[in-house]
């Protein structure tokens, strides 16, 4: 502030008298008002901006939730697909106090909303994908259960979890079991007799 006002003193030279420079030096405001106020609008400046930034990830959540499950979440279940199922499931399992994270190649907004609204973590993503699965936290994560409408997509999804399982890269943090909700009886019948499988219950709700 005081370098402001001696530039624009210097600048207006008709005030250049020793009356004025004593008259405006004894004048000068040392209390720091002028860097109190300017501090205070740059802050408020600062601080808008992050609450339109915070307003935007609380409405989405798509970054700050992958962030979350990629680098923050331990001991965590990953339910792939946001049927009615696995809502039902990821609400029932943070309600009994586990870390949950959702993935799902679109979700519908409101739903995923919903699921935040909750405690559950949603990706976005191909979860048959290796790499969608890594940043989903699978190598710190306890479980993976596959309750899409497809059996196909669920095999996929548990084939994927083989791989990266098999993949020496991945330092997994402990055991991780995979699930796999097969509605086709046949397809159940086949997968059972895999020494890869064990076959659950005929209808986990």
């Amino acid at each position: 502030g005081c370098v402001t006002w001696l530039l624009s003193w210097l600048l207006d030279l008709h005030k250049f008298s020793i009356s004025a420079v004593r008259d405006s030096v004894t004048g000068i405001d040392f209390t720091g008002e002028w860097v109190r106020n300017n501090v205070a609008s740059t802050l408020i400046g600062v601080s808008s901006t992050f609450a339109i930034i915070l307003a935007y990830l609380q409405v989405t959540g798509q970054h700050f939730d992958q962030f979350r499950a990629r680098y923050t979440l331990r001991r965590h279940i990953i339910i792939c697909g946001m049927s009615s199922r696995g809502q039902v499931l990821a609400r029932d399992l943070v309600s009994q106090g586990f870390d949950v994270v959702i993935v799902d190649l679109d979700p519908p907004a409101s739903k995923a909303q919903k699921q935040r609204q909750a405690g559950v973590c949603v990706v976005f993503g191909d979860a048959t994908n290796p790499d969608v699965l890594c940043g989903a936290g699978i190598v710190r994560a306890t479980r993976v259960i596959c309750l899409t409408a497809s059996d196909d997509t669920n095999c996929a999804i548990a084939e994927a979890c083989r791989h990266l399982l098999a993949e020496e890269k991945h330092a997994f943090s402990g055991e991780l079991s995979v699930h796999c909700h097969i509605q086709d009886m046949h397809l159940r019948s086949q997968l059972s007799r895999l020494p890869l499988f064990v076959l659950g219950v005929n209808d986990p709700a």
